[in-house]
């Protein structure tokens, strides 16, 4: 019955990124551009194995059984490639736009759902920078609004593409059973929010606010559905269903005491 053990594993990553930025003024105009792209990938190599009958504990290796009793080998690629830019343009820094948008691939997913698109607009505008601002108390009013979709593939390695496990005795032999059911449909959760936000400062900019208020709306959630064991494991990963919320951001910060060796700040956040 003396068992000996001995496993082994290995993850190897490889990541590049690379990107371009553009700066540009040309009067009262101002406009910066960037591209991007992104590669991850990563490998995970195991091994490992018990065996039993050692003719003595005092011989840590393998060859010293001759029986052996349970073994493994894993081998767990993944790859992301994103491609990415944004695009801002501001006139005298009064009026501001920008743009951006992402392409993501992952491996994760079935080969006609692998990539996912996620593009993003924005708009701001600092009335209190224009020529009828004239209110005294108020140093800074700026109207925000923005829009933009983004995505999520966390899933693990075979939930698109499904897996099969060596194990167990089934009628005294060994057996090969479904244990996670492919979903080659599965594609990227993705989440719509919609954002409007006021800043706005007082006194000298001693007393600062922020109050945004934003809908969000997710769709294709990825969500696992219970099945009978029977059919192969316990769940499987689906696009079901679509989840919403929405409600206000408040930031209050204050400059309470301010000089040469002393600053003290003080901020109150809520939703």
């Amino acid at each position: 019955t003396r068992q000996t053990y001995e496993g082994w594993s290995q993850t190897n990553r490889l990541s590049f990124q690379a990107h371009v930025d553009y700066n540009k003024s040309f009067g009262d105009h101002n406009l910066s551009a960037m591209a991007g792209y992104d590669f991850l990938k990563r490998k995970i190599n195991g091994m490992s194995m018990t065996v039993q009958g050692a003719e003595s504990d005092k011989t840590p290796t393998l060859g010293a059984g001759t029986t052996p009793t349970a073994w493994t080998d894993t081998q767990t690629p993944w790859c992301q490639i994103s491609y990415f830019g944004r695009l801002n343009y501001n006139y005298k820094e009064k009026y501001m736009l920008g743009f951006t948008m992402r392409a993501d691939g992952s491996s994760l997913f079935a080969k006609d759902n692998r990539w996912g698109y996620f593009p993003a607009v924005s708009a701001g505008w600092v009335v209190s920078e224009e020529k009828f601002w004239n209110v005294e108390k108020f140093n800074q009013l700026k109207l925000r609004l923005s829009y933009g979709l983004t995505g999520n593939n966390n899933v693990d390695y075979y939930d698109t593409l499904g897996a099969y496990s060596v194990t167990g005795i089934y009628a005294g032999s060994g057996a090969t059973l479904a244990s996670t059911l492919p979903n080659l449909g599965l594609t990227w959760e993705k989440t719509k929010q919609f954002d409007l936000g006021l800043e706005f400062s007082l006194f000298d900019r001693r007393l600062n606010f922020s109050v945004d208020y934003f809908y969000k709306r997710t769709t294709d959630a990825l969500l696992k559905r219970s099945i009978p064991g029977y059919v192969g494991g316990n769940s499987f990963w689906v696009n079901d269903g679509e989840i919403s919320n929405r409600g206000i951001d408040l930031s209050v910060t204050a400059r309470i005491m301010q000089n040469d060796r002393f600053q003290w700040t003080s901020t109150l956040n809520g939703t």
